[in-house]
């Protein structure tokens, strides 16, 4: 993917994902989304699903870096993740999105599984 493509996900990543009528965590699909067992390395306090959405856009629009992936479920469908390397103290957050249409699903919230 180009960088003014990314440059586009980007964009559609922050806007959606401030607007609360756009935000779905999809029960049909495999996810994990778990923030509150995920500590905001801002706050040190835990996530509540409010916070994760506005964590992601600030990391969009932070320009942390995001890298396409093709999900396995829906097979060949385009997700974007983000490995967030939080405090020191704290494991990193592993972040996956999905845009469709003017909806974004969050697929993935959560520390990494071990």
């Amino acid at each position: 993917m180009t960088n003014v493509d990314l440059e586009g996900v980007r964009k559609r990543i922050i806007q959606l994902a401030r607007d609360k009528k756009c935000r779905i965590v999809p029960h049909n699909l495999p996810c994990r989304f778990n923030p509150d067992e995920v500590i905001n390395p801002e706050t040190g306090m835990y996530f509540d699903k409010i916070s994760a959405w506005h964590f992601i856009a600030d990391l969009a629009e932070s320009q942390y870096p995001i890298r396409e992936i093709t999900l396995e479920n829906p097979k060949g469908e385009k997700g974007y993740e983000m490995i967030v390397k939080a405090h020191q103290n704290f494991p990193d957050v592993y972040i996956k999105v999905q845009l469709k249409g003017n909806m974004i699903y969050c697929r993935s919230f959560h520390l990494p599984i071990r």
